[in-house]
């Protein structure tokens, strides 16, 4: 990704009860969402893309009910997939299958990719998803049931996966 490609990004946020989201989108779609205190990107405005505003207001109504508790289906927000090798594309498109409230171990989604025994991996592309909540990589969790690494940290993954409802025990576990 160029310093071009930068200039030609929309920049919108999106309020939730924790925070605005940044979201990023280009000509292909979102791009990335950035959660307010991860110690991300800082908020800027880019020049305008060919992104439709319809999209944009979209992608604010979902967030709105999903914060609401309501699962939501994201299948129509357009992803930018750019910078992705195709086998991280594979992992984040069955992310973005999870059905809301269900979480899948890495070594699971491994063996949906075909790629049994590549929980690392999935692991390591899991954690470079750029539009976390819409491709819902908090859904995935360790083998032992405990909830893993974030990109937003902890206390976001914690408190996404409780709007969905899932069960977490002090132990730092998830109710499978």
């Amino acid at each position: 990704m160029g310093n071009g490609r930068l200039n030609k990004m929309q920049v919108t946020a999106i309020e939730t009860p924790y925070g605005n989201l940044v979201t990023r989108w280009t000509e292909r779609g979102l791009f990335s969402v950035d959660f307010p205190d991860a110690g991300q990107r800082p908020p800027h405005r880019g020049s305008e893309s060919s992104t439709s505003a319809a999209s944009c207001a979209g992608l604010y109504r979902l967030v709105q009910s999903y914060f609401a508790g309501l699962p939501v289906d994201f299948g129509e927000v357009p992803i930018d997939w750019s910078g992705y090798t195709p086998f991280q594309v594979a992992v984040l498109q069955v992310v973005f299958a999870i059905p809301h409230g269900q979480t899948l171990s890495y070594g699971l989604v491994a063996e949906q990719v075909g790629r049994p025994r590549t929980a690392r991996a999935v692991g390591n592309a899991v954690g470079i998803n750029r539009t976390p909540i819409v491709v819902p990589c908090h859904r995935v969790v360790r083998g032992d049931s405990s909830i893993g690494g974030f990109s937003g940290g902890a206390a976001w993954k914690e408190r996404l996966l409780a709007v969905e409802g899932v069960r977490l025990y002090s132990s730092g576990k998830v109710a499978i």
